[in-house]
């Protein structure tokens, strides 16, 4: 018997050849849409990503400590439990000894917003509350541990 001639099949070899390219073709094709399926999937959770990233990084930089140390402003701690004191143009009051031979030193400028966490100078344990901006008469103050709102602690 006589081995199949390419007329007997009815294909050619450039006929099947250009088959396979076509078949390849079509497989190339679908990989590409499922990559394209994948990468779009990828950029949408790395722009979610981003939007945190940004939000996150917003929120740092709007935080009081950092505001204050970027802008140079002498700013003071005030516990939420002396808020009700803490308005702008509130006078400032600090004293040369302990809480005696006192006198205004400055005033409330700006409150910031943002809530800190520091010690309380004389209890040593953690309290929460806020900064305020201060403008203080004499520089030297702002060295003070300890500064007085609306009055000084003692006739002065």
């Amino acid at each position: 018997m006589d081995a199949p001639s390419e007329e007997n099949n009815g294909l050619s070899y450039s006929v099947l050849q250009a088959k396979k390219q076509v078949e390849s073709s079509l497989l190339e094709q679908a990989r590409a849409r499922d990559l394209a399926k994948v990468l779009s999937q990828e950029t949408v959770m790395m722009e979610g990503a981003i939007a945190r990233q940004d939000r996150l990084l917003l929120s740092i930089h709007s935080l009081p400590y950092l505001r204050a140390a970027e802008e140079k402003m002498t700013v003071a701690f005030v516990p939420y439990s002396n808020a009700t004191r803490a308005k702008v143009g509130t006078a400032i009051y600090g004293c040369s000894l302990g809480i005696v031979w006192c006198r205004h030193t400055g005033q409330v400028a700006e409150v910031l917003d943002g809530e800190v966490v520091d010690k309380h100078p004389f209890f040593s344990k953690e309290v929460r509350g806020f900064l305020v901006r201060i403008a203080l008469d004499d520089p030297k103050w702002d060295q003070n541990q300890v500064l007085f709102l609306q009055q000084a602690p003692v006739l002065f």
